[in-house]
Formats: structure tokens, C-alpha cells, sequence
């Protein structure tokens, strides 16, 4: 079982930011230093989901070996891995790509296909995540996402005229999708082998998550957190900045508010206060991390 106190700071959701710069060149220092550190938040992003994923599998493959929930661990931890094998492949693919990019001359249709060959297979892996992230698994970015007509245009035109700087920025974004989606879905799928076929899940697990690690000034910010598999529980409270959280009826408390203006990285303090299966009191406290970069669509 995870401990309540295990540090996930990741976002299960991270589909919103857009890096396209049009008028960027290699020799504008500045944009040159903005793209970089953009760059280092999101890797260092990728990072943590990693290890946050590694975190979850190892937990999972404790499962196996517990009575309670040995049966549906062993329906579910196949699955689990299925979706990280499916992720590596096309994180590699794009890991691939940045190492070659300046003597590639084309890749976006390639990739656009295997982007979408991924969303669909990881759709499939059972039913249960199908009905669960169909509408929300997002792959590419908010305003391809939400394109009904021409999202193969709109990503292949992001690699058309930007700087190769601009293009390893997205990649390095694509890939922070990929791990993303890796990590909510393997999230899910243990959350499936804690669960009472009767029932509510029978292990405490507090989440905290933002929307998006990487957005423009005073960009819409959406932070969700609760416990467990976000099951109603009347003990639980949540507050971000210090200031209560309602918690709905489907027990998920949901915080809304601008990033800040001025580029740089921010943390915001959550904390959730809740009772555990054996009664007992439990306060979890994170800083939930998110970088405001100032790069203008052109």
C-alpha cells in the first residue's frame, strides 16, 4: 500500500500549455533563455512522474501478495503494465526525435500518427478505462484537443515554423503528456485493485493535482484533491492556500484561481485532513509546483 504520506506532486491531467514561437530565432538570447528554463521545468516534470510511476507499480506489485486484494491485483497490474509498456514506446519514439532533430527533416505526420495510434490503444487496454477517459485523455495540446477538423495540420504546422529550439520546447511537452496519461491510468488501474467488488476503495490514498504544470500568465489554474479513489468521505477537508475547499458528493474538492502574472515557478501549499480506515487522524501537506512561462502565441 502506498503510505499516506508518499510525495506525489504530479498532475494527473497536464493538456493545456501551447509552445509556438513564431518570430523565435537561435540568436535571441532571451527567448533562448526563456525556452531553456521552460525546458528544464518540464523535464524535471517528467522526471518526477517517472519515479512517481515506478513508485505506484511497486506498490501495485505489493498487491499481488495481499489476500484482500490479490484477485483483482492480478486483473489489473497486466493492465497497469500494458499502458506503461504502450507509454515508453512513444516516449522513446520522441526521445529518438530531439536526438536527431537537427538532421531530421520531417516528422510531425509520423509522429501525429503514432500520437493517436497510442491515445487509441491505451482506450482499448479495457473497457472500464475507455468509459473513464475517453473524453479527457489528452495527447496534444489544448487547442488541438479541441480542434474537430484540422488537429493533424494544427500539431504538423507547430514544427513547420518554429525555431528547432521552439520544437524540442513542445517535444520535451509532448512527452510530459505521455507520462502524464501514463501515470493517471496506472493511477486508475491500482485504484481498481483496491476496490470491494461491494464497495468503496479499502485503502487511503490522499491525491493532490493541478491541471497543468506549464501555463502563460493569469492562465486558468484547476486543483484537485481528495482521498483514495475519490470516494465520498464526511472526516475529510481540504484546503489550498490555507483557505477550505468544498468538498462535493462525489467527494472531490476543487480549487480554481489565475496563475500569476510575472514567469517563474510557483508552489501551492495543499492540505488534506482525513480519517483512515482504522480511524485515525491523518494530515498530508504538498506543494503542488507549476512554472508560469511567458512565451505569446504568435
Amino acid at each position: 500500500m502506498l503510505s499516506p504520506h508518499t510525495p506525489l506532486r504530479i498532475l494527473l491531467s497536464i493538456c493545456s500549455f501551447l509552445v509556438i514561437l513564431a518570430s523565435c530565432s537561435d540568436s535571441s538570447k532571451t527567448d533562448l533563455i526563456t525556452i531553456k528554463a521552460l525546458n528544464e521545468s518540464i523535464e524535471n516534470s517528467n522526471q518526477i512522474l517517472y519515479a512517481s510511476c515506478k513508485e505506484i507499480m511497486t506498490s501495485f506489485e505489493e498487491k499481488l501478495k495481499e489476500p484482500a486484494s490479490e484477485k483483482r491485483a492480478k486483473l489489473w497490474f497486466p493492465k497497469a503494465t500494458k499502458i506503461q509498456q504502450l507509454s515508453s514506446g512513444v516516449f522513446d519514439y520522441i526521445e529518438s526525435i530531439k536526438k536527431d532533430i537537427n538532421s531530421i527533416s520531417s516528422f510531425s505526420s509520423i509522429l501525429f500518427d503514432k500520437l493517436m495510434s497510442y491515445k487509441k490503444e491505451i482506450l482499448i487496454v479495457d473497457p472500464k478505462i475507455t468509459y473513464e477517459f475517453e473524453n479527457s485523455l489528452n495527447v496534444f495540446t489544448s487547442n488541438i484537443n479541441s480542434s474537430k477538423a484540422n488537429q493533424r495540420d494544427l500539431f504538423e504546422n507547430y514544427f513547420d515554423i518554429v525555431s528547432t529550439t521552439a520544437a524540442s520546447a513542445m517535444l520535451n511537452k509532448l512527452q510530459n503528456n505521455i507520462r502524464v496519461v501514463e501515470k493517471k491510468i496506472i493511477e486508475f488501474c491500482y485504484e481498481q485493485s483496491s476496490h470491494l467488488s461491494f464497495g468503496p476503495c479499502i485503502i487511503d490514498f490522499p491525491v493532490a493535482i493541478i491541471n497543468s504544470t506549464v501555463v502563460q500568465p493569469g492562465e486558468r489554474i484547476e486543483v484537485t484533491a481528495g482521498v483514495g479513489s475519490f470516494y465520498s468521505n464526511k472526516n475529510t477537508e481540504v484546503f489550498v492556500y490555507r483557505k477550505p475547499v468544498v468538498i462535493k458528493d462525489d467527494g472531490i474538492a476543487v480549487c480554481r484561481f489565475k496563475a500569476k502574472l510575472v514567469a517563474g515557478k510557483y508552489h501551492v501549499p495543499v492540505k488534506i485532513n482525513y480519517t483512515d480506515q482504522n480511524g485515525k487522524q491523518v494530515t498530508v501537506q504538498k506543494e503542488i509546483e507549476y512554472t508560469v512561462a511567458n512565451i505569446q502565441q504568435q
